[in-house]
């Protein structure tokens, strides 16, 4: 049927692969979008330079299916082709190359790379934070994901500098609780059982979770 309603190897028909594509990732079919996201990308090479910021759907399209299929690897390999054709495209700040750099992290760290995806989410966040208000979702985003991955390598006072943003920029939803006890315990890490006290007293008004008991009761010793 999608072949049916674009007639032709072209770029029209390229667009429309990698939509369902990537609607198809979203639906949980990686393995059904990867033969789609490939062909986009044929279709582009075959009509497009290679150094066309065109191409970059294609490569991040594919590496999310490939990620969404554990291959993340492969993943890596073509978010890094799309931050490239970005980077050459638009050389100072965009938001295309700060959602391919989110990209590129989330497949550092699901190679076992926290520290390199660290350093990756912290040049999109500066990058963000030329574009974006601080409470923009993306910015929320970024803030949210660099505090995790300090946090993983014990960067306990450079996650709760980052994790706390996100709280206090971020909505109030149901993530905040979350947040407020990964704040807690960055914070309890770092040798300050005050402000992980109350991190994990704002974190248990919303949520009743043990693990935020345990740190709570770590932190009134």
């Amino acid at each position: 049927a999608l072949e049916e309603s674009v007639s032709g190897e072209s770029l029209a028909l390229a667009r429309a692969l990698t939509e369902y594509g990537n609607a198809l990732v979203a639906n949980d079919r990686a393995a059904d979008a990867v033969a789609l996201h490939q062909r986009a990308q044929r279709i582009r090479l075959a009509l497009l330079p290679p150094s066309d910021v065109q191409l970059a759907g294609s490569h991040n399209g594919l590496g999310q299916a490939q990620l969404a299929l554990g291959h993340a690897s492969e993943a890596l390999e073509e978010h890094r082709h799309a931050a490239e054709l970005l980077e050459n495209a638009w050389p100072g700040p965009h938001l295309d190359r700060v959602r391919t750099l989110v990209f590129v992290a989330n497949a550092q760290r699901a190679a076992g790379g926290p520290s390199a995806a660290a350093v990756t989410l912290q040049e999109a966040l500066s990058m963000a934070s030329t574009l974006l208000k601080p409470e923009h979702p993306l910015r929320v985003a970024l803030e949210r994901d660099l505090g995790r991955a300090l946090l993983s390598m014990g960067r306990w006072g450079d996650a709760a500098e980052h994790l706390g943003r996100a709280v206090d920029d971020g909505p109030p939803d149901i993530e905040r609780a979350t947040l407020l006890a990964e704040l807690a315990e960055a914070e309890l890490s770092r040798k300050k059982p005050g402000e992980a006290v109350r991190r994990a007293q704002a974190s248990l008004a919303l949520r009743s979770d043990g693990w935020v008991r345990f740190i709570l009761a770590r932190a009134l010793k």
